[in-house]
């Protein structure tokens, strides 16, 4: 993974182009006008019905102007909600040549650039970015002049954007010093503090240089959500458990994306995978999806990735469930967790219910949601009492299960206990499961913090 950037410079347009159909494009600004021109942008409308009402509560057409007055530079933000796939933006300064002009389509992450006139008044030196890949946890920008603010909208493809300002020397910038670098981290208001893949990035200087804006986007593997545990295979008591997989599609157009499984030691670059395609609206379940999607019948568990762009707004869940000889179902439902939402950061997450004795058994559930090895901080507690401790390594997407996680991590027998996790490093997915031995049912007990956000 590597990132990648661009300094806008006379004559040049730029397009990012994510992997959807369609390519969001600016009108070339004409000098002196107070509009610009946006098409073909993607109006992510809710299916029909009551979540009509998401069509005015959010916006994903962002327009980026970078205005030169002749010895200034301001950097002017506009978001809109648009019903039709022409926009035109009223400005609050008039175009002038070397204006640099950013659209971005906050739902497919395609991002493109112009600049107004031929030639640019002035010359600012370029500025860099290393650092911006999936994953990383510092970015530095470098080639700043001392003191130099940045506006930033920092946007994960169908999410709000994050507006910020970033000054050498200031807020953000966490070398604290007016050096000409500002060192930060994904600048976004909620979500981990690692960039994720296919997060796009617009940074615009302002003062008394003239235009310079750079866009980047993060490569990687578009993971959207995570199911921490799928399998099939023999369960503890000698019956086969299975899991099926649901899709919920609620958005007013079609969506397209894949299923990886991930078993011991797969990355999500070699693990198979299915397409998928869910009309506006519709549902679609996998019955034994190892099975049904990857003709999979060998005895083996492991976690399942769901991908695409941007796909955090479908619904994801599964179904871990045994078939007695009676042909009755039991199991336990496993929601499919965001990598935008994951488990993250120093404040302690909790999962009450442990249980470890001759009629109950706990199995800690643990599953990557960073696109990096996460590192995380385990704690056994009862009775105010710490009775084990370890720290585990978690790999990109894949299940990492503790059976009998008291009795594994020598705590012994836990009448009523409760788990404690800090992650170290990266973000996962996090639950116990309680399985009651007498029919070896199960209660999926997932991580909460204990600090509300």
């Amino acid at each position: 993974m590597f990132h990648k950037s661009l300094v806008i410079t006379p004559f040049i347009l730029f397009l990012i182009l994510a992997p959807t159909v369609g390519a969001i494009e600016i009108t070339q600004p004409e000098i002196g006008s107070m509009t610009v021109e946006v098409t073909d942008y993607t109006f992510p409308e809710a299916f029909e019905g009551p979540a009509k009402h998401v069509n005015t509560m959010a916006g994903f057409l962002v327009l980026i102007h970078s205005h030169w007055n002749g010895s200034t530079t301001t950097t002017n933000v506009y978001y809109l909600t648009p019903l039709e796939l022409l926009i035109l933006f009223t400005l609050n300064n008039p175009v002038g040549t070397g204006d640099v002009f950013v659209a971005a389509d906050l739902w497919t992450g395609q991002v493109v650039m112009v600049t107004a006139g031929k030639e640019r008044p002035g010359k600012s030196d370029p500025f860099t970015v290393d650092g911006f890949e999936a994953g990383s946890t510092e970015i530095t920008i470098g080639g700043l002049e001392p003191g130099t603010e940045l506006t930033s909208v920092y946007t994960s493809p169908g999410g709000w954007p994050t507006r910020a300002s970033l000054a050498d020397g200031s807020w953000g910038d966490q070398d604290g010093e007016e050096n000409g670098q500002i060192v930060t981290m994904a600048p976004r208001y909620r979500g981990p503090s690692y960039v994720l893949p296919g997060e796009v990035w617009v940074l615009s200087v302002n003062g008394d240089q003239a235009p310079a804006v750079v866009t980047l986007e993060a490569e990687g593997t578009l993971a959207r959500h995570v199911v921490p545990a799928v399998s099939h295979i023999i369960g503890a008591s000698g019956t086969p458990f299975i899991s099926d997989l649901t899709l919920a599609n609620p958005m007013g157009f079609e969506v397209s994306g894949w299923i990886r499984f991930l078993e011991d030691g797969a990355t999500i670059e070699n693990a198979p995978s299915a397409d998928f395609t869910l009309q506006a609206g519709e549902s679609k379940t996998w019955t034994d999806v190892l099975q049904s999607a990857f003709g999979i019948t060998a005895n083996v568990k492991g976690s399942l990735v769901v991908g695409g762009y941007p796909h955090w707004l479908l619904q994801v869940s599964s179904r871990n469930y045994a078939v007695d000889d009676e042909d009755r179902r039991f199991g336990i439902a496993l929601p499919g967790q965001p990598t935008l939402t994951a488990v993250i950061g120093p404040n302690p997450w909790i999962m009450p219910g442990l249980v470890q004795n001759d009629e109950f058994r706990s199995n800690l559930v643990l599953a990557g949601l960073a696109p990096t090895t996460s590192t995380v901080a385990i704690r056994i507690i009862e009775g105010g009492v710490v009775k084990a401790e370890t720290t585990r390594e978690i790999p990109p997407y894949a299940l990492v299960q503790i059976n009998r996680v008291a009795q594994t991590l020598g705590a012994g027998t836990i009448q009523d206990g409760h788990i404690e996790l800090m992650i170290e490093e990266g973000g996962i997915a996090a639950a116990i499961s309680v399985v009651d031995g007498s029919a070896d049912d199960a209660a999926y007990i997932t991580a909460r913090p204990l600090f509300p956000y």
